[in-house]
């Protein structure tokens, strides 16, 4: 027998059948839960003796369970979940002015649960709704009803009587009525239901009025036990600890000073600040109960996110989990896939849900999944982050043409991933049709129209076929299934809305539990781990947030109006809690408790359960904290794998040197910058290729705008793509207005695609068009000396036998006389100052000037300035070329001989340059700027 507390059940059975093992196939164990059930068959099985572990185990039921299978059928099958619901929406349907069309399905479950609730605790509303009113006054303790509650009164009165007379119209049965006729059944019949069962052992649970009659026929006929588990936990010396320490009276001395204990009980709390600090915690102590041969370890969490993160260190080191609790079926992947599906029609393709749908290993829309997926990349890559295309099909297909005409031989596709692309977009267009009319029309329609349209288009996409292939994805198929069959029942008109949300509230419904019957370690929640026991539990989370908790939010009656009606009211549902809390603590020899002092960091209270417990412990034992030993050994654990993941934090300036296989062959002058501006920069950014990911931007950003304008000046000189043809002629006086109107025209074709895209870039354009008059006029003195040569051109030159400088120039002036160039770099931006350029702090001007021959001036135009004038900000001219480059260009050499000769590259830690680095968490400066 395992050296841990036995199931009371198990104890009983094994205790009063002990020379009739072979004969425990046939009883009938009733059980809280389908959890439990699972878990008392694995140990029933583990506590029999070695020879006997091949025998068939009882029968494991919850009550419903056993009357759906001992029961004969009734004369119709009750109508499953979906369908009621459906139905109770074609009775919401011919009452809508009683409520707004929005909350139908708000008002649809909490009145199904209302009625179920009525149904099992065979409280039935009057039929005559002045009865109903006098009641309801009654147990709101008013002479008169306000007109917010009589409105109501009217509102459930008329809904129950609607939903009855909907299931009677149909001759339907929903499955709460169904279930409530079988416990009326059981109740006058039980010797007839419970003949062919030689004896049912009953957990004592919170029986509803008709689930206790049932069960109290089923014990007078003497073929049925009640086993009240609490009775046989608390039983205990550490029973009797718990018992006091949550008793009512006698105050907290006298229960202290009655409770006498040899040894204090092995039940452990744990605080800590947060999250990650908790499950940390909890996953240590689980290895060490591992290593310690515990094979049934239980842990209890109502917080499914500290649940996830568990599981997923468990895992990721090979231990497994089952996890009885289960997680929604709307949280995984298997379903992701439909959710994203249904964002794309409802936001136009945006590229987030849209991406997510593509790179799904649930779509089939290719047969080579690996050309497929290069071609998904391509896109993301080149269309939807460099070309800051974020919605539309129509507009990704224009900009892929667009992309392949401009780059031509440049392109980075192969051209089977551009067709391959093109062809899938094709694809969804023509698959999201049918969605996206029923997306865009203002009226309702039968709820079978929007399912049917989406499961043609799963098919279509392939989605189904790959969802047939996951254990969720099969989840998901059976629960559209049920959907389907559902309609069979009723079909009411719906808005998209509507089907929006009965299709995620479907999901959201629905549990999936991988089984992991072998698995040491079980997940579950407080009500499921009733009547269980364990070698060592967790109770997790168990901050005041949960334990106890707070009343469910419902549309209709207060907790008063409740305990009239015959309802469990908050004070019952909490007192229940505490119950099943204190059984908890009692379900194994070892406890531990874990709470967090802070979530998102907000000051999170403990349960006031646990401060209690902590109380009660010291007025007890004398002590401030139950087994401190543990939590210090824990802090340390935590605190040494926290080290371990994050590493030591570094304490001096990194200094790292270059590899001589790492040093660019090729430098920009951006690179050039970086390397005067911080070394470590240019190591990270250039030498080793990092850069921060790039950004999707729904509104034109200041780079953006800038890259339009260069683009407007380049085609208003040259000619650029499908541009229309540059202005014609020299800028004068006498064409200015021309100049103008021609630039205008530009400016508008550019800026077109942004404006459709989002109007208040039109913003954006307004700003630059303010500055062309006074461009045109800039460009009318320009006009004197100099001629424009060339647009947006690629130089280059060579530093040394390895590495060379390029760039690209903005524009490229000669002067008529001279023919000597002038190099221009339009700035929409702010400028740097020429102190900056002259000491060459700022090299970007110096370096332009090494890439161009026979350069006689290097200036920034300013394009942003103040009064929509347009002007030269800094330059570098025949005054200071000439000395200004050759002292920047030697430097540079000079800096890449010392890179070759593996010199350090350290952190300069200047703030100016740290306040816009994409690397600040890399080189880690607050760690060593301070030192």
């Amino acid at each position: 027998m395992p050296a841990h507390k036995q199931q009371p059940l198990i104890q009983r059975l094994l205790q009063q059948h002990a020379g009739q093992l072979p004969k425990l196939g046939k009883l009938v164990v009733i059980l809280p839960n389908s959890g439990a059930c699972q878990q008392f068959r694995l140990q029933l099985l583990q506590q029999l003796p070695e020879t006997q572990q091949a025998l068939i185990p009882p029968q494991c039921l919850t009550l419903r369970e056993w009357l759906q299978a001992t029961l004969p059928p009734a004369a119709a099958a009750p109508v499953s979940a979906q369908a009621r619901r459906l139905l109770f929406m074609e009775a919401l349907s011919q009452h809508s002015t009683l409520f707004n069309r929005h909350n139908r399905w708000q008002i649809c479950d909490a009145l199904l649960q209302l009625f179920d609730e009525l149904s099992l605790q065979q409280s039935e509303l009057p039929a005559d709704l002045q009865q109903w009113t006098a009641f309801l006054q009654q147990a709101y303790q008013a002479d008169a009803l306000p007109a917010h509650l009589g409105f109501e009164a009217r509102l459930v009165h008329t809904l129950w009587q609607a939903w009855q007379q909907q299931l009677d119209a149909s001759q339907q049965l929903d499955a709460t009525r169904h279930y409530a006729l079988q416990l009326a059944q059981l109740a006058q019949q039980a010797d007839d239901c419970l003949r062919e069962t030689d004896h049912i052992y009953i957990a004592a649970q919170a029986f509803s009025t008709a689930e206790q009659r049932a069960v109290d026929a089923m014990l007078a006929t003497g073929k049925a036990t009640l086993v009240d588990c609490a009775s046989h936990v608390f039983n205990c010396p550490a029973g009797e600890f718990v018992r006091q320490c949550y008793a009512d009276t006698p105050p907290i001395r006298e229960r202290a000073r009655q409770c006498q204990l040899d040894q204090p009980p092995a039940i452990s709390v744990y605080a800590c600040g947060d999250d990650e600090r908790e499950v940390a915690a909890m996953d240590l102590q689980i290895r060490k109960w591992l290593l310690a041969g515990k094979n049934n370890i239980g842990v209890i969490c109502e917080d499914r996110r500290v649940a996830r993160r568990l599981r997923a260190l468990l895992e990721r080191s090979h231990i497994p989990l089952q996890d009885i609790a289960g997680w929604s079926l709307a949280t995984t992947s298997a379903a992701a896939v439909l959710e994203r599906w249904l964002e794309c029609i409802e936001q136009d393709f945006d590229h987030q849900p849209f991406l997510d749908l593509l790179k799904s290993r649930f779509i089939g829309l290719a047969d080579d999944e690996d050309s497929y997926l290069q071609g998904v990349y391509r896109f993301e890559k080149d269309i939807v982050k460099h070309e800051n295309v974020f919605s539309n099909l129509e507009r990704y297909r224009a900009q892929l043409q667009q992309r392949k005409q401009r780059l031509q031989e440049k392109l980075n596709w192969r051209s089977e991933h551009y067709e391959q692309i093109q062809q899938c977009l094709q694809q969804l267009q023509t698959i999201s049709q049918p969605l996206r009319e029923l997306y865009r029309q203002s009226g309702a329609a039968p709820a079978s129209v929007f399912h049917d349209s989406l499961i043609a288009s799963l098919d279509a996409l392939g989605i189904r076929e790959h969802l047939q292939q996951d254990a969720a994805g099969q989840n998901v198929l059976q629960c559209l299934q049920e959907m389907q069959a559902s309609l069979l029942t009723a079909d009411p008109e719906m808005d998209w809305r509507d089907y929006r949300i009965w299709l995620g509230s479907a999901l959201e419904g629905k549990l999936f539990r991988p089984w992991r019957g072998d698995s040491p370690v079980k997940l579950m929640t407080l009500e499921q781990s009733a009547c269980q026991s364990f070698q060592a539990v967790i109770l997790a989370s168990v901050n005041a947030g949960a334990y106890p908790g707070s009343p469910a939010g419902a549309p209709v009656f207060n907790q008063s109006v409740r305990q009239s009606l015959g309802l469990l009211d908050w004070r019952q549902q909490k007192q229940q809690k505490l119950q099943q809390f204190q059984q908890a603590l009692l379900s194994a020899d070892e406890v531990l408790i874990t709470c967090k002092n802070s979530d998102k960091g907000e000051p999170l209270p403990p349960s006031p359960w646990v401060e209690a417990l902590l109380h009660f412990y010291q007025r007890v034992f004398g002590e401030p904290a139950i087994n401190q030993q543990l939590d210090d050994e824990l802090d340390a654990l935590v605190a040494h794998r926290h080290r371990q993941q994050t590493g030591i934090a570094q304490s001096t300036q990194p200094k790292p040197a270059i590899e001589a296989g790492d040093l660019p062959q090729r430098l920009s002058a951006g690179g050039h910058q970086r390397l005067i501006n911080c070394p470590y920069q240019f190591f990270a950014a250039d030498a080793l290729g990092l850069r921060a990911a790039d950004e999707i931007s729904r509104e034109l950003q200041k780079s953006d705008y800038g890259e339009r304008v260069h683009t407007i000046l380049q085609a208003f000189h040259t000619q650029l793509g499908k541009l229309p043809p540059p202005f014609p002629e020299p800028v004068t006086e006498a064409n200015r207005e021309a100049a103008i109107d021609h630039l205008q025209r530009l400016s508008e074709i550019v800026f077109r695609n942004d404006i459709q895209q989002n109007i208040l870039h039109k913003s954006w354009l307004s700003r630059w068009q303010k500055h062309i008059p006074a461009y045109i006029d800039w460009q009318i003195k320009r006009h004197a000396d100099w001629r424009v040569d060339k647009c947006e051109i690629d130089a280059e030159t060579l530093l040394d036998e390895r590495v060379s400088l390029h760039g690209r120039l903005d524009r490229i002036d000669r002067h008529i006389d001279t023919g000597e160039v002038s190099i221009i770099d339009y700035k929409t931006g702010n400028a740097p100052g020429q102190d900056e350029v002259d000491t060459g702090e700022n090299v970007q001007l110096a370096s332009y000037s090494l890439l161009q021959a026979d350069t006689r001036e290097v200036l920034y135009l300013s394009l942003d300035a103040k009064g929509d004038s347009v002007k030269t900000a800094s330059s570098l001219d025949e005054d200071n070329l000439q000395q200004v480059s050759e002292q920047v260009g030697a430097r540079l050499k000079d800096m890449i001989e010392k890179l070759k000769q593996h010199h350090p590259m350290p952190a300069w830690g200047d703030e100016a340059v740290c306040q816009y680095c994409d690397f600040r968490g890399v080189c880690r400066k607050p760690h060593w700027s301070d030192n």
